[in-house]
């Protein structure tokens, strides 16, 4: 009745997955009771040689989230010796990951002063065990350096105004964080 997806399924390394789902009936009208399972757990996308996983034994499976890499799932159901093989669930458990979506130009902008700058703008997309927001710090420079920045006091969204009160020209750039994993974006030159 019910059957696995083909659809890869990623997990971050601790964060808990969703449980792959089967249900099976048997045309002589056997009740769901009389229907056994085992699941099975292989290194390859095939139902050949999968080794049996202790204790999985019910119509669905909470596959774990302790390892990195891909595994695949299957299940085999049974009743008064015919069976049915369902078929393969790949789960894939992945590190957890910062990842840029959008980054600054490494361009020059030039602006007259006290016109109103553009925004710049640096997204990133955190992926990990917890739902943390990404914490942003932007940073002012007098040199093209991500080193020994000042940082801008109150700018800690993924989008900041340059100001355009003086003459010259200050370099910026922005970090994005979350649960200990930190990204820099390029260097913005006003």
């Amino acid at each position: 009745k019910e059957n696995l997806s083909d659809t890869e399924l990623k997990y971050v390394k601790g964060k808990p997955a969703s449980p792959l789902s089967v249900s099976a009936e048997f045309a002589d009208g056997e009740t769901e009771s009389d229907i056994t399972y085992q699941w099975y757990k292989n290194t390859e996308k095939s139902t050949e040689n999968g080794e049996v996983i202790e204790g999985a034994d019910r119509g669905s499976y909470t596959p774990p989230t302790d390892e990195i890499g891909t595994t695949y799932y299957y299940v085999i159901a049974s009743c008064e010796g015919l069976s049915a093989t369902s078929k393969i669930a790949t789960v894939t458990v992945q590190e957890p990951s910062l990842k840029v979506l959008t980054n600054l130009g490494d361009a020059e902008i030039k602006y007259i002063v006290g016109k109103q700058a553009n925004a710049l703008t640096f997204d990133a997309e955190y992926t990990g065990v917890t739902d943390d927001e990404v914490e942003y710090t932007w940073y002012k420079s007098t040199e093209k350096s991500t080193e020994n920045g000042e940082v801008i006091d109150g700018a800690t969204e993924n989008s900041f105004t340059p100001k355009t009160e003086k003459i010259g020209t200050v370099y910026y750039y922005a970090t994005a964080s979350c649960e200990g994993i930190t990204v820099t974006s390029n260097i913005t030159t006003v």
